[in-house]
C-alpha cells in the first residue's frame, strides 16, 4: 500500500536553462515524461537528430536527482543554470548517447518552481519541461487543473486494456503474508484468516468487479536453490483459477519479496555492490522463470507484475539516490519482461505490469523506463494512489474535499488527486502505454460523518480514474476494524459484504459503469457532503 503524496498547487517561476550533451559540469534543472525530438538542423554533417528522453520533469518539494537520456552527435559540451537551487551533471557521450543528471534542492516556499531546460547540440535544440513543488503550508492549496473538467476520451489500445479492466479487487494480506513468525505450510494460514474458495470470486463478479489482483510473497516458499514449492505454486494456481472461471481477469506478482528492501528483493542492497545486485538478479529471474512457466498456456485473462512498490525502506527516494535506484528498477523491469517472454506459448505476448519505485506516481512518471519487448503495445504501467496519505492510511482526518470543514481535512482536495492523474493520462495514455493503480482506497471510518465523506471519497475517485482511462483495484485486508491500514470490504472467506462493504462497492460500481451524460466529475464533485 502506501504513501504517494500529491503535488501542491502550481505558481510559474521562470527560468530558462541551457545544457549541451556532455561535459560534466554546471548546473540545470529536472523531471519527467516522454520523448522530444529537435526541430534545428543536423550537426556538424552529422545525420543523428537530437533527442530527449522525457521532456518534462516534476519535483516534489523535497527535491532530489533526475536524469534525462540525451541522444546527439556533437562533442559533450556544457551544462549550465541561472537558478540557484538547480544544478545538473552530464555523463560522457557513448554511441551517440549522454545520460544528464538534474539536482533539485528542497524548496521551502509554499509555490512551486517551473522552468524550462534548453538541451543543446551544435543547431539542434530540445526544451524540456521541470516543475518543482511547493512545500505545504497546511492550508488549502489550488492546483492547476480543474476538478471537474472531463479530459478526453481516448480511442487506442492503452484505454481500451483500461476499459477490459474495468474495476478490479485485491487479495490482501492473504498470499501476501510474509512475517516469519506465522505458520507456513498448513494450506490457507494466511494474515487474513480466510479459507478461500471459488465462491469468493463468483460473489465479486456478482458485484460488479471485473479484475482481481493477487498478491503474492514467495520466498518463504523457496528452498536453497530458489525452487519454489510445488504445493504452494498450485495452492496459488487453484486460486488463479477460480477468478478465470468466474469471468474474472486476473494480475499476479511478487509481493513482499520486496518489502521496505528487508527480504531478498532488496532495491538498498542491489545498488550497495555489484555482487549483490547479479545475485539477486539471478534470483529473481529464477523465480519469475518458475512462475512464468506454469501459468504460460493461461489466456490474456491472466497478467504478470513484475514487484509491488520496491523501494529502500523509506517512501521518498534520498536526495541524489534516484539515478542508481532506478538504473536498478529499469533493469530489473527489463528482466522481468526477457524472463517472461523467453518462456514462450502465451506469455509471447501476455500483458506485463511493471512499477516504479514504490509505486508512486510522482516517481514513476520521473524515472519508469518501458522495457524493449518483443510483443507491441503488451506492457502495462502499475502505480499505487491512497492519496492524500493523511486522510487515508495516515487517519489523520476524517473529511476530505472542498465541503471539508476548516482544520479537519487535509490541504490536498480533488485538484490534487486529478493532477496526478492527469499526469499519468498525459506521460502514458496519450502515447498509448497502458497504466493501471493497483491499489488505491482509503481505510475503514467509523461513523457519521467520518463515512459521508469516505463515501464522497470513494466516488469521486473512482469517478475520476473512470475519466482519465485509469482501471483501479481497490485494496482489501479483510478487517472490520477501524484503525490504521485496515480496508474491509468483502469477507474473503464467504464472499459476503463487510460493514459498510455494499454501499462503498456500489457507489465505485456506480463511478465507473455508469454511462449517462449527466453523470460526470461535476456532478459528483457538486455532490459533496455540505457540513
Amino acid at each position: 500500500m502506501k504513501k504517494n503524496i500529491l503535488l501542491p498547487s502550481l505558481v510559474t517561476l521562470s527560468l530558462f536553462l541551457v545544457a549541451s550533451c556532455g561535459d560534466p559540469a554546471g548546473s540545470s534543472s529536472g523531471g519527467s515524461s516522454s520523448g522530444g525530438s529537435s526541430s534545428g538542423g543536423s550537426t556538424g554533417g552529422s545525420s543523428v537528430t537530437l533527442s530527449v528522453t522525457p521532456t518534462s520533469l516534476t519535483f516534489d518539494s523535497n527535491g532530489g536527482d533526475k536524469t534525462v537520456t540525451v541522444t546527439c552527435s556533437s562533442k559533450p559540451g556544457r551544462t549550465s543554470s541561472d537558478k540557484s537551487w538547480l544544478t545538473s551533471t552530464a555523463g560522457d557521450l557513448s554511441n551517440n548517447t549522454c545520460i544528464v543528471t538534474v539536482t533539485a534542492k528542497a524548496n521551502s516556499s509554499t509555490s512551486s518552481r517551473t522552468g524550462t531546460i534548453t538541451l543543446k547540440s551544435g543547431e539542434q535544440s530540445v526544451d524540456v519541461t521541470v516543475t518543482q513543488s511547493g512545500a505545504s503550508s497546511g492550508g488549502s492549496t489550488t492546483s492547476s487543473v480543474d476538478p471537474t473538467e472531463e479530459p478526453t476520451a481516448l480511442n487506442n489500445d492503452a484505454w481500451a486494456f483500461s476499459e477490459k479492466l474495468g474495476f478490479g479487487w485485491n487479495l490482501g494480506n492473504h498470499f501476501d503474508t510474509y512475517d516469519a513468525s506465522w505458520s507456513y505450510g498448513t494450506k490457507y494460514n494466511y494474515w487474513d484468516g480466510a479459507t478461500i474458495t471459488s465462491t469468493l470470486f463468483t460473489k465479486l463478479k456478482s458485484y460488479g468487479f471485473s479484475s482481481v489482483r493477487i498478491p503474492v510473497t514467495w520466498y518463504l516458499h523457496m528452498n536453497d536453490s530458489n525452487v519454489v514449492d510445488e504445493d504452494y505454486l498450485k495452492e496459488v494456481a487453484e486460486v488463479v483459477g477460480w477468478a478465470r472461471d468466474a469471468g474474472l481477469n486476473v494480475i499476479l506478482n511478487t509481493h513482499h519479496d520486496d518489502a521496505d528492501s528487508k527480504n531478498w528483493l532488496s532495491l538498498k542492497n542491489a545498488v550497495a555492490s555489484d555482487a549483490n545486485y547479479k545475485s539477486i538478479t539471478e534470483k529473481f529471474n529464477t523465480l519469475w522463470n518458475q512462475i512464468a512457466t506454469y501459468f504460460k498456456d493461461e489466456g490474456d485473462y491472466l497478467i504478470f507484475e513484475s514487484f509491488n512498490e520496491m523501494h529502500d525502506g523509506s517512501w521518498n527516494i534520498p536526495t541524489g539516490k534516484a539515478a542508481s535506484y532506478y538504473k536498478v528498477i529499469n533493469a530489473w523491469n527489463q528482466e522481468f519482461v526477457n524472463t517472461v517472454r523467453a518462456t514462450g506459448g502465451n506469455n509471447a505476448t501476455r500483458m506485463l505490469g511493471i512499477p516504479g519505485y514504490a509505486a508512486n506516481p510522482s516517481y514513476t512518471v520521473g524515472y519508469l523506463e518501458i522495457p524493449n519487448d518483443s510483443a507491441s503495445g503488451k506492457i502495462a504501467v502499475s502505480v499505487h494512489d491512497y492519496d492524500p496519505y493523511d486522510y487515508t492510511i495516515g487517519g489523520s482526518y476524517d473529511q476530505w474535499g472542498h465541503t471539508a470543514a476548516s482544520g479537519k481535512a487535509p490541504s490536498q482536495d480533488e485538484s490534487d488527486y486529478v493532477t496526478t492523474l492527469k499526469s499519468l493520462y498525459d506521460t502514458y495514455l496519450a502515447n498509448n502505454i497502458p497504466v493501471y493503480i493497483g491499489e488505491c482506497g482509503c481505510p475503514n471510518k467509523s461513523s457519521g460523518t467520518p463515512v459521508t465523506f469516505k463515501k464522497y471519497y470513494m466516488e469521486y475517485t473512482f469517478k475520476a480514474m473512470k475519466s482519465y482511462g485509469l482501471a483501479g483495484f481497490l485494496w482489501d485486508n479483510n478487517t472490520a476494524a477501524v484503525s490504521g491500514d485496515c480496508h474491509g470490504y468483502v469477507n474473503h472467506s464467504t464472499g459476503e459484504y463487510l460493514t459498510n462493504g455494499e454501499t462503498y462497492i456500489s457507489l465505485v460500481k456506480k463511478a465507473v459503469n455508469t454511462t449517462s451524460s449527466s453523470y460526470t466529475l461535476k456532478s459528483v464533485y457538486n455532490s459533496a457532503p455540505k457540513n
